[in-house]
């Protein structure tokens, strides 16, 4: 699975677990989910490499309670088990 893929299912596993995904430019420095009155909210870097793109959303989900119980194709679990580790891919 590329990058890309990657990155789509992330944002999609995202959307199934209840969080706003907002895709939008943040000058290649933002992204990372945070929690605005009462709802989550996951902003995805545009203006970022694709790498960075899912790394961050990586970092979201691995902080997401319960994600271990959500099943992930092989290679976002892997990329998510990792930041979780402190590692970036």
């Amino acid at each position: 699975m590329d990058i890309n893929a990657q990155l789509e299912n992330m944002i999609e596993i995202a959307r199934q677990l209840g969080i706003e995904v907002r895709c939008q430019g943040l000058f290649g420095t933002g992204g990372g989910l945070c929690q605005l009155r009462d709802k989550h909210v996951l902003f995805v870097d545009t203006d970022a490499d694709i790498a960075t793109q899912a790394n961050q959303c990586a970092g979201a989900l691995a902080s997401w309670p319960g994600i271990d119980e959500v099943f992930l194709p092989p290679p976002v679990r892997e990329r998510i088990d990792q930041c979780k580790q402190g590692n970036d891919i």
